[in-house]
């Protein structure tokens, strides 16, 4: 209560002195002719030449009795309504910036140390103690994001500054653990710090995306906030736009593309070698840059490897890719995420990129629109239930047409090298898509090797 009394007195002679400039001109209010005389002037009444009304202005003036000299002022305060109406226009301003101070939008500091409100901690570091800078609609690694709102957040120590994105005050833990094991920056935007706050003003952040069309929303009143850095991203396109730029020349024999699917098996392995599984096979998450160096984006289907780690159960399935997604997990066959689930996801990921087409979009399809987000969504679930390759050599439900687009496909398909072809019929074919028999897959590493040794790419010494 003190406080608050304090406040108010500060805001009320800030707005005292604000009133007061408005009468200033009564103390610079000037003779109109600006003579000067040699006696001292005797001055009769004032007569008012302009009566003033609410906050307008009046004039009078007076004549020296002697040589005639008239003398002018304003006239500011001539009635009890003008001192009424200035003390109302201070109660006014008064309120108007306390309901503002209340909401957080404007903030005056009355000592020289910040206050408990004015700072985000973090639950991690005993240093991650953040201002709240500035507001911004934008995400450096996600170009469909416009729509995204987050802050600026500075370190008081350090001075870094960091955006935001909302978590589940459930997930802070999952998310620690990632930030206490960071990996390559430069290949992945990854998690700095966790921050926890109840500011009224950082309540509508952006949350994490997730894939089906219903957001994911938190009504709670404290949130939980990944940081991620603010500054070092280039200019990044995602991996369908970049497609699209490349044209018909989208596909393996263009030797940009597998130099993006070497850079893209190559953070996965790096990813993989320090403990991690990564299930978030997406273009809109592949970004590239205009050296086509790639780089990923944050994602939340990133956990550990270890095999107690509760934290991989299959949630809900919006949150996961329905393109690449593996058959067996959409339809909650398995109850874990484990390494079958990543490896199938990059290799029916890879078929997409050096084929331009998804493994079992087909005949089977063909009656499905996709023009919007929700035919997209509804052709995709019938594409998980009938997971039949379109190159499948012993299973012909689904094979391509007669179209000039599809009898291109099916010539570069016979072109493509023997033992490339082998492991995508042996990866996407139904039973192993299903898991109806023991699961087969290749690792980031193992899909390297077989794409260098098939003449595909090359790899340097140090892989």
């Amino acid at each position: 209560m003190r406080d608050y009394f304090k406040k108010t007195v500060i805001l009320a002679m800030i707005s005292g002195i604000a009133v007061a400039l408005y009468f200033l001109p009564e103390f610079f209010y000037l003779n109109t002719d600006g003579n000067s005389s040699a006696h001292d002037h005797v001055y009769g009444e004032w007569q008012i030449m302009k009566p003033a009304r609410f906050f307008l202005f009046g004039e009078k003036y007076r004549v020296c009795t002697e040589c005639g000299h008239s003398d002018y002022s304003l006239i500011v305060f001539p009635t009890l309504t003008h001192y009424l109406n200035a003390i109302g226009a201070i109660i006014v301003i008064v309120l108007i910036i306390r309901l503002l101070w209340k909401s957080e939008k404007i903030r005056f500091r009355t000592t020289p140390y910040y206050s408990e409100s004015d700072l985000v901690f973090s639950t991690i570091h005993g240093n991650g103690v953040y201002e709240l800078v500035d507001e911004a609609y934008f995400d450096p690694l996600n170009p469909k994001s416009d729509h995204k709102k987050s802050y600026i957040l500075r370190n008081i120590n350090t001075k870094e500054e960091f955006f935001a994105e909302a978590i589940g005050l459930q997930e802070q833990n999952r998310y620690a653990e990632l930030v206490m094991m960071p990996v390559s920056r430069k290949e992945i935007l990854w998690p700095f710090d966790i921050a926890v706050s109840s500011r009224n003003d950082l309540s509508d952040i952006s949350v994490m995306t997730y894939y089906s069309d219903i957001p994911w929303e938190d009504k709670r009143k404290t949130k939980a906030f990944v940081l991620f850095p603010v500054n070092g991203y280039g200019n990044m396109i995602n991996t369908e736009t970049w497609l699209r730029k490349l044209s018909h020349s989208a596909n393996w024999n263009n030797a940009r593309v597998m130099e993006y699917i070497k850079s893209l098996l190559l953070i996965i392995s790096g990813l993989n070698h320090a403990g991690y599984l990564y299930y978030d096979f997406h273009m809109d998450k592949v970004l590239v840059d205009q050296e086509d160096h790639v780089m990923l984006n944050f994602s939340h289907l990133i956990f550990s490897q270890n095999p107690s780690d509760d934290k991989r159960v299959s949630q809900d399935l919006s949150r996961y890719p329905i393109e690449t997604a593996e058959p067996a997990t959409y339809a909650r066959k398995n109850k874990t995420l484990d390494v079958q689930c990543q490896n199938y996801s990059l290799c029916a990921y890879l078929f997409r990129i050096m084929f331009n087409r998804w493994p079992y979009d087909g005949r089977l399809l063909d009656y499905l629109s996709d023009i919007n987000p929700q035919e997209h969504y509804t052709k995709y679930r019938k594409y998980q239930e009938m997971p039949v390759f379109i190159f499948d050599p012993s299973d012909d439900r689904n094979q391509l047409g007669t179209f000039t687009e599809e009898l291109a496909l099916i010539e570069l398909w016979e072109k493509c090298p023997e033992i490339v072809k082998e492991e995508f019929i042996r990866i996407l074919c139904w039973d192993n898509a299903q898991r109806t028999k023991e699961p087969y897959s290749r690792s980031a590493d193992e899909w390297l090797s077989l794409l260098s040794q098939a003449g595909l790419i090359k790899l340097t010494n140090s892989k």
